[in-house]
């Protein structure tokens, strides 16, 4: 090996400028990808994390306060005192009504709290500032990120509020309508800050779907606080939760129990993260395409220039194993170099994570260093740029051991058969020869990478194609609320209204301008052991039901659909039964279909949830109530109007829901712009493709080129052959990459809508995006042969047949 290393250290000497060139290009690669799967494990620890350091309660539970709440009462100081109770923080609902006309948050979209023993959100479930400070003085509140984002307000805003006194609580919870508004106390709210804290993320369950907002810690001692609502957060003993659940059940002695499980908030968030952590493994996955085409070209070009002295080194007596380590030292220092570099790049890039959601739930920003992904990485990164100039070490190993003079001699592999179709076919010279230089590689010394370059290309536009195909599939998704569970355009009402639904239900079937209504309710129940949020629905117009996937929706009282998630994270089928409990009691179901079911039944997601007749709810739960009206309009000229009158007679008590996405389709949306990014990425790709094969076809062809000059070709016939030679690369990519794009795009869209969105998957190709992207690709490849195409019509013959 000392004859290795010694051409090795000469080498060095000579060429390490290229060399570093090379290993920057390669470490900034493979930076980009240690960056994304840094970034993604990032994302999916921030939440966890989170709980932890902010001190999160297991269990945040509400006393039923009657006729509103209609849930169990149960004794908190009865609660506290369990074995399973390691500590307990308390807090209440303080409700208040806007009333100046800045005033842009509504009651009945936020939950307004205070601590009632100084614990919660403080010692508890502490409160993380993100923007501003903690509120001190008890006029001043912070309020969530969520309530920020709805509302359009954030630190420094004010305005003018109503409160509700003791007696005038009771009274609002006796008879909502009994309480005059210009009877209540006045109050001047300040926003000081926007926080985050432990089951604020998204999804929210029904029961905890709107915004919260947080009173300093002093305003229970002001004249304002009036409590509407108790809750206790409990920290639980490890491996108690299954006992302290019996404990509560016991208690509630059958009657409904309301209270917020951390284990499945965090499950949910945990999953709506992880769609932004994906589509971060996504760009990594990418990157490292991006990488291995463009980088690994240079490396096999690099790779020719250094075995350039091949023969030479065979006939002073290298075996052909030095010069393969040879070329493994050369390829191995560029890579170690690359390793470095990457890593670099991936800790400079990591403040630019977590993201989305997950940035929120961040407590320390900023640098970070992931040494599990940066050792993995690099030392993958290192063995990539190995791996990538293997073959062109192998080959001219081989070749050398041949003998240059017999490779040059060596005849070419039979003539294309396209190139002598289009010389017999009359096409000029320049046509005909650029078209033999883009299908035919040669041979030895002269041989340029003809194939790597269409392959390359191929994939650009490829990817490309897919990437604009997912796009549009996803834009329809977001247009289509049937698709995500909405097969109706508004409802009424939410899970604490009166038992209202089937009297209005059958009123609005009356209209002409509605084409289909329901009423029902939302609950959650445990399915075969598992929670599940259920929507149960009785139509009395047209057949109102969900959207289904497969099978049928539910008709009769023992029959349920199921969504996709959840019937296989309950391991069950169409045709199966399921056991359903609810407050005490239990039915078994038949399951008749598979359902998508909007993100109003609180289902923490598309895919999850189930559907029941409204009949079969009352088996479970007989005093259940109709709070919850379904409405679909007779045509779509008319939903606005329908909408628009539903709002005008039931919006200010009952409240009217629009289809919205549901929080998985928000987090695809936060990385929508991912497709633009990745096919601006595929761009590059082909034009760095097409530029690096059309460039080594160039310099590896000079003799050919001079001797087309020396018979009579003229500079313009030329640059006429090397744009020629592009032509017809793009032309192979689009004939192979558009059909072979619209399948991986098909493929790569039902994958993600059925299995990780749960939602019933259009596949929707982009007319635009394709004839948009013909043109594209031609003008790619004339703006790369530009440069190759002066240095060819540059050679000047004399310089090369003499050198030759």
């Amino acid at each position: 090996m000392a004859a290795v290393w010694l051409r090795f250290r000469a080498e060095l000497r000579e060429r390490w400028r290229g060399w570093v060139v090379l290993a920057l290009l390669v470490g900034v690669a493979g930076g980009v990808v240690l960056a994304a799967l840094a970034g993604a494990r990032r994302t999916d620890r921030a939440y966890p994390d989170f709980l932890e350091s902010q001190h999160a309660y297991d269990m945040l539970i509400v006393s039923g306060r009657p006729p509103l709440y209609d849930f169990a009462p149960l004794d908190f100081d009865e609660i506290a005192r369990l074995p399973q109770v390691a500590e307990v923080a308390r807090a209440a609902v303080v409700p208040f009504f806007p009333t100046s006309s800045n005033g842009k948050i509504a009651v009945d979209n936020t939950v307004p709290l205070v601590t009632t023993d100084g614990q919660f959100g403080t010692k508890m479930n502490r409160l993380f500032i993100l923007d501003g400070r903690a509120p001190r003085r008890p006029n001043e509140i912070v309020i969530s990120f969520l309530a920020a984002e709805r509302f359009n307000v954030g630190v420094g805003d004010a305005f003018d509020a109503a409160f509700l006194s003791e007696e005038q609580v009771e009274a609002f919870f006796e008879d909502p309508e009994s309480v005059a508004f210009d009877e209540l106390t006045p109050g001047r709210l300040h926003i000081v800050g926007i926080e985050s804290a432990p089951s604020e993320f998204p999804p929210l369950e029904a029961t905890a779907t709107d915004p919260l907002v947080h009173f300093a810690p002093s305003f229970r001692r002001s004249e304002l606080f009036a409590p509407a609502v108790e809750l206790l957060a409990v920290r639980l003993q490890p491996g108690t939760r299954r006992a302290f659940l019996g404990e509560l059940e016991r208690r509630a002695d059958g009657q409904p129990l309301f209270y917020r499980d951390q284990v499945q908030a965090t499950e949910a968030t945990r999953r709506s993260m992880g769609v932004q952590a994906d589509a971060l493994r996504i760009v990594a996955l990418l990157a490292a395409v991006v990488g291995l085409l463009v980088v690994g070209q240079l490396l096999v070009r690099q790779s020719q220039v250094d075995d350039s002295d091949n023969a030479a080194l065979r006939s002073l007596g290298m075996s052909p194993r030095q010069l393969i380590g040879l070329g493994v030292m050369r390829g191995a220092g560029i890579g170690l170099g690359g390793a470095a570099v990457a890593v670099v790049v991936a800790v400079a890039l990591s403040p630019l994570t977590p993201v989305g959601l997950a940035r929120k739930a961040e407590t320390n920003p900023g640098v970070a260093f992931d040494g599990l992904v940066l050792a993995v990485g690099g030392i993958g990164v290192m063995f990539a740029a190995l791996i990538a100039a293997a073959p062109a070490i192998w080959r001219l190993s081989r070749w050398a051991l041949a003998g240059s003079a017999r490779a040059e001699m060596t005849p070419s592999r039979q003539p294309s058969r396209t190139v002598g179709a289009m010389a017999r076919a009359g096409f000029s010279p320049s046509t005909v020869t650029g078209v033999r230089f883009a299908l035919a590689s040669g041979r030895g010394p002269t041989a340029s990478p003809a194939r790597v370059t269409i392959i390359g290309v191929v994939l650009a536009v490829t990817a490309i194609t897919a990437v604009t195909g997912f796009s549009a599939s996803l834009d329809h998704l977001l247009a289509t609320p049937r698709l995500y569970g909405w097969n109706w355009d508004a409802a009424i009402g939410d899970p604490f209204s009166p038992d209202f639904g089937r009297d209005v239900a059958a009123e609005l079937a009356t209209r002409e301008d509605i084409g289909a209504v329901g009423s029902g309710a939302f609950f959650q129940a445990r399915i075969a052991g598992a929670r599940v949020d259920v929507l149960a629905i009785d139509s009395a117009k047209d057949g109102l039901v969900p959207t289904i996937v497969a099978g049928r929706a539910p008709r009769a009282r023992d029959e349920i659909a199921l969504g996709s998630k959840s019937l296989g994270e309950i391991d069950r089928r169409i045709g199966d039964r399921v056991r359903v409990k609810y407050a005490g009691n239990s039915t078994s179901l038949r399951v008749v279909g598979e359902a998508v079911l909007p993100d109003l039944a609180s289902t923490g997601g598309l895919g999850r949830g189930a559907a029941v007749t409204f009949r079969a709810a009352l088996d479970l739960a007989p005093n259940a109530a109709a709070n919850t009206v379904l409405v679909r309009s007779a045509s779509t000229r008319d939903r606005d109007a329908v909408v628009a009158s539903l709002q005008r007679e039931f919006g200010d008590f009952l409240g009217v829901t629009e289809p919205s996405p549901p929080i998985d389709l928000e987090n695809v949306r936060q990385v929508d712009s991912m497709p633009f990014v990745m096919g601006a990425l595929m761009v590059l790709v082909a034009i760095a493709t097409i530029a690096h094969g059309l460039m080594t076809s160039v310099l590896r062809r000079r003799r050919d080129l001079a001797l087309l000059k020396t018979l009579g070709m003229e500079r313009r016939q030329v640059i006429a052959v090397v744009m020629s030679q592009a032509a017809v690369v793009a032309t192979i990519a689009l004939i192979v990459g558009v059909p072979l794009g619209i399948i991986v795009g098909d493929f790569a869209w039902t994958a993600f809508a059925e299995k990780q969105l749960g939602s019933l998957s259009v596949t929707v190709v982009s007319g635009s995006g394709l004839a948009l992207l013909i043109p594209t690709v031609f003008l790619v490849a004339g703006i790369a042969a530009g440069v190759p195409g002066r240095i060819a019509a540059r050679t000047k013959p004399a310089t090369v047949l003499r050198s030759e």
